[in-house]
């Protein structure tokens, strides 16, 4: 099991690396927005923690993907209608 641990996430990191050079950064853009590196940690939380703390370990981590989309839509479209120094500035 600890193997699989050391290795499962890193190994699925280099398939999208991989993937991005073969097929362009479209392409791993849209494997890493898959829950490719959450899913399998959240799976070796569920079988040492149990379900009810996979469950608030699973809606903490939804949560976080909100508050890191909202944070990089806001940034992008702040730099769209300001100069760099601005958006720089209110990073």
């Amino acid at each position: 099991m600890l193997l699989l641990k050391l290795f499962l996430v890193p190994a699925f990191i280099a398939l999208v690396a991989v993937s991005g050079r073969r097929w362009g950064a479209g392409f791993a853009g849209l494997l890493s927005g898959l829950p490719i590196i959450a899913g399998p940690i959240l799976y070796f939380i569920y079988l040492e923690n149990g379900f009810a703390f996979a469950q608030a370990t699973a809606a903490a981590i939804v949560s976080g993907v909100i508050a890191l989309s909202t944070f990089c839509f806001c940034y992008a479209w702040f730099c769209t209608n300001y100069n760099w120094q601005l958006s720089l500035f209110f990073q």
